[in-house]
């Protein structure tokens, strides 16, 4: 039962006064904050949403938790007249009689959200409205959700469709059904869903223990294509497993550390054709368990460490930390498991970082679990840095998230952090790791802080023997933005992120459209919960198929409270492309150059008439593409281009760090590479597979126009060799 369920229980039974505080003294309006924005100069939010009011509580109370539960309001019911219909048939084409349909209204979400755009911190709902807003949720699913059942032919209609989006599903004893066509998500009224069936079979499996009885509980490993595995739970009460027709192998096990393993046993399930049951004897399985003890007041997560070791072989820590297979362990269940080990020696260690070995031992693993707890030291002051964070009293915050970044000449590096949290409230948080040949020039360590009630802050550090940051949360700012043009049926489809400015980030290109991320109908979406600061503001624009690209930037500067911001769709264009020779029927693509691949414009358009039509395309320079030719072309410009094949035959030099082995070998910026090892280079095909030839030779000669001069240059272009500081462009002469 829920905690919402088990607190009305409680209460049902506990008598009559207490169950009229809850019920009538306790009814106060329930208050639903309604999705919208808040305008420009800080106007009302929309109109709330309430909850129907609870009705008087009974004197004597209620008699039963049913009686109590049918008195909790909800939502009138949504009645309608469209319908959904479709088809059921097997997994070979067969229609499939008196199967269920049941289509349940999706909830807007937005309608539910509580005072998300509110700055300062949250204040915990009450129990008793957290139970009665459970309750109702659940009546209101319920008393909206609709049926239908397939005939003889497989067809069904589901009937008193309201206004909305339906998730459907389908249902018959012996049947697993699935969506045909990934249709069944987010149905409206008129909408057609069809389902394939595939039939299942039931066995009983038998799990043993050594001494013959039955253990506790279990589980069934299913192993899965691709080295993948499904696991089903098994109890000696319910011991039946349904599967699919055709065989399957699977492996009981149990314990604890499920340190308890059966052979592997191929169940062939036959369609109609009970197997029956099916003995799964377990043993003990070889293997390695333990506890790691963390330093006293001290919390968080390490690495553990296993590699096996030869006869006589001594360990090794990098080989350990490189080489080995490896289980994180967090200070609140501070257990690791290693099971199924060849009898043999082992090294075992613990890292914070997944690089550096903390601690290593060796250990003998026989013919059973073997148990072997780990004391994790103090760790060495000069690989982390400590961090308090603290709010806007002062208090220190212990509830944060953490990202580390290092950003240099050579490079950069960014990702999720190893810390361990002090009892002081002080995180010691493990310095971003990058190879030492790429540490170049200046060298900047980064520390994003994510706190669910504050916002994300990003603090710029330098490493020394002791590092220490404090970073200071004020009370957060909420943005609301509105793209003025992105409302409406003839809207493009716009996304929007935000990303902080500090620690010289400009943040990934990457945008995943989703329910919490898109516009609302007005064009407006609210960021809630931000740590006042500079942000950059990214519009997106849809490209293709859910694939959206960077539109434009916009600096915007966050403070504690309300913040607006309107932006304008950038203005788009229409591109029609001349093919000349080629014929019609094929394609040519158009795509944004300049932007890294997969985050700029890119379309396709069909060749009819002897022309291909692009429209929508924001400003920029393009590449022009059909049946292997290239061209290029500039927007705001001539919208109507006659498509010429340029021909690549050289490769341009861009270098971007003067240290690096390209501009050691003798290269220069604006070189051209007009021969690969004495072969002259003629179009982009070849040019391609004679670069790629030589980045994996020792040396490779590129015989380069310098000016009016021809001089041949050798170089080591192995991506072993270190940074090679610049790029190669394909480049007409």
């Amino acid at each position: 039962m829920s905690k919402a369920g088990l607190l009305l229980l409680v209460v049902a039974f506990g008598g009559g006064g207490l169950l009229g505080y809850l019920f009538a003294a306790g009814s106060g309006d329930v208050v639903f904050e309604k999705a919208g924005h808040t305008g420009a100069k800080g106007t009302a939010p929309e109109p709330e949403r309430e909850l129907p009011p609870m009705p008087e509580a009974p004197a004597s109370g209620y008699a039963s938790l049913t009686e109590a539960l049918d008195d909790v309001p909800c939502e009138p019911e949504q009645d309608g007249t469209g319908m959904i219909s479709g088809t059921v048939k097997s997994h070979t084409g067969e229609p499939l009689a008196g199967v269920v349909v049941r289509a349940t209204l999706q909830r807007d979400p937005s309608s539910y959200r509580r005072h998300q755009t509110r700055s300062g911190v949250p204040e915990d709902e009450d129990l008793d409205e957290l139970a009665r807003k459970y309750i109702a949720r659940i009546k209101e699913d319920r008393q909206n959700r609709r049926e239908g059942r397939s005939d003889g032919a497989g067809r069904f209609v589901v009937h008193g469709i309201s206004d909305g989006k339906y998730y459907l599903q389908a249902y018959k004893e012996g049947y697993q059904f699935s969506s045909a066509d990934q249709s069944s998500y987010r149905v409206s009224a008129g909408g057609i869903t069809n389902f394939i069936g595939k039939p299942l079979g039931t066995f009983v499996a038998r799990l043993t223990l050594p001494d013959g009885s039955a253990p506790e509980s279990g589980f069934l490993e299913e192993k899965l294509a691709r080295g993948n595995s499904k696991w089903h739970n098994w109890h000696p009460d319910s011991p039946s497993l349904e599967l699919s027709p055709g065989p399957h192998v699977l492996t009981a096990v149990a314990g604890e550390y499920k340190e308890l393993k059966s052979p592997e046993v191929t169940v062939e399930v036959v369609e109609g054709v009970s197997p029956g049951a099916i003995d799964f004897p377990l043993a003990g399985r070889p293997g390695l368990r333990g506890n790691v003890e963390f330093p006293p007041g001290q919390g968080g997560y390490v690495m553990v460490h296993l590699l096996a070791l030869k006869p006589g072989e001594e360990p090794d820590e990098k080989r350990l930390a490189r080489e080995g297979q490896s289980k994180p362990v967090q200070s609140s269940n501070p257990v690791y498991s290693f099971p199924d080990l060849t009898a043999g020696t082992w090294a075992i260690g613990i890292s914070f970082d997944r690089q550096k070995i903390e601690c290593m031992e060796t250990v003998t693993v026989g013919s059973e679990m073997t148990v072997k707890d780990l004391v994790l030291p103090e760790p060495d002051r000069a690989d982390y840095v400590a961090v308090i964070v603290e709010g806007p009293d002062g208090g220190r915050l212990t509830d944060v998230r953490f990202l580390t970044g290092v950003r240099s000449e050579g490079g950069s590096r960014s990702g999720s952090s190893r810390f361990l949290h002090q009892g002081d409230g002080t995180y010691s948080i493990w310095h971003a790791r990058m190879e030492p040949e790429q540490i170049k020039g200046s060298t900047t360590w980064t520390i994003t802080a994510i706190s669910p009630r504050y916002g994300t802050k990003v603090v710029e550090y330098q490493k020394t023997a002791a590092s220490a940051v404090t970073i200071n949360f004020q009370e957060p700012g909420t943005l609301t933005v509105t793209v003025l043009g992105a409302s409406g049926p003839e809207a493009p489809k716009v996304g929007l992120k935000l990303v902080p400015k500090a620690g010289g980030s400009s943040g990934s290109s990457w945008f995943h459209p989703g329910q919490n991320n898109q516009l609302d109908e007005k064009g407006s979406r609210t960021f809630p919960g931000l740590a006042p600061g500079e942000y950059d503001l990214v519009l997106y624009l849809e490209r293709d198929r859910s694939q959206y690209y960077p539109a434009a930037r916009v600096p915007v500067s966050i403070k504690s409270g309300l913040n607006t911001e309107n932006l304008s769709l950038p203005s788009f264009h229409t591109l029609t492309v001349m093919m000349g020779d080629v014929a019609d029927g094929g394609s040519a693509s158009l795509r944004q150059t300049g932007e890294r691949s997969g985050r700029s414009f890119y379309a396709n358009a069909k060749i009819t008439g002897g022309k291909a039509v692009f429209e929508r395309v924001p400003a920029g320079t393009f590449e022009i593409r059909a049946q292997g030719g290239r061209m290029s072309v500039t927007l705001p410009g001539q919208s109507v281009v006659q498509f010429t094949v340029e021909v690549k035959d050289c490769y341009q030099v861009e270098i971007t760090d003067t240290t690096g082995r390209l501009a050691a070998a003798g290269l220069a910026n604006g070189d051209l590479v007009v021969a690969i090892d004495g072969t002259e280079l003629t179009d982009s095909r070849q040019m391609s597979a004679l670069l790629r030839a030589a980045y994996v030779k020792e040396r490779a000669t590129l015989t380069v126009v310098r000016g009016r001069s021809r001089v041949n240059i050798e170089v080591d272009l192995r991506r072993e060799s270190g940074e090679a500081g610049g790029t190669f462009k394909p480049a007409a002469r």
